[in-house]
C-alpha cells in the first residue's frame, strides 16, 4: 500500500477531502499540519510521495522541500507542491526548491491529479 504524506496548514479546506479520496484509491495517508511536523513524519514514516502545501508558517513548504531534498535518506521521495494561490511564480518557486511537480488547490480534476500521483509512485517504485 503506497504511503502518502499530505501537508496542509488548513486541512479542513482541502486535505481531509483529499485524504478520503486517496484512501479510497488504496493509499495509506497521514496529514501533517505544518512543515516541521511534515519533516518529522517524513523521517519516521518514509512515505512514497509527499504532497506539500507551499504557503505555510512559520516554515513554509518551500523550505521544507529544500530540507527534504537535502536529506540523503529523503531526497528520492517525490514531492508535489500545492498552492491555492493563482500566482504563476508559486510553481516556479516550488520547482526551484526541488518539487517534482505542482498542483493548484483545490484540486478541480481529481482523475487527472490521481493519475499524476500514480505516475510519480510508479516512477519511484521503478527506481527502488
Amino acid at each position: 500500500m503506497p504511503r502518502i504524506l499530505l501537508t496542509d496548514d488548513q486541512p479542513q479546506y482541502n486535505a481531509e477531502w483529499l485524504e478520503r479520496c486517496l484512501t479510497e484509491e488504496g493509499h495509506a495517508v497521514r496529514i501533517a499540519t505544518d512543515a516541521e511536523q511534515a519533516l518529522t513524519l517524513a523521517r519516521a514514516w518514509k512515505p512514497d510521495l509527499i504532497l506539500m502545501d507551499i504557503r505555510m508558517a512559520p516554515i513554509d513548504g518551500l523550505e521544507a522541500i529544500r530540507q527534504l531534498k537535502a536529506d540523503e535518506a529523503l531526497r528520492a521521495i517525490p514531492v508535489i507542491g500545492l498552492s491555492s494561490y493563482a500566482a504563476t511564480e508559486d510553481e516556479t518557486k516550488a520547482r526551484a526548491a526541488g518539487a517534482d511537480d505542482y498542483e493548484r488547490k483545490p484540486v478541480r480534476d481529481l482523475d487527472r491529479f490521481l493519475a499524476k500521483i500514480q505516475a510519480h509512485l510508479t516512477k519511484r517504485a521503478s527506481h527502488e
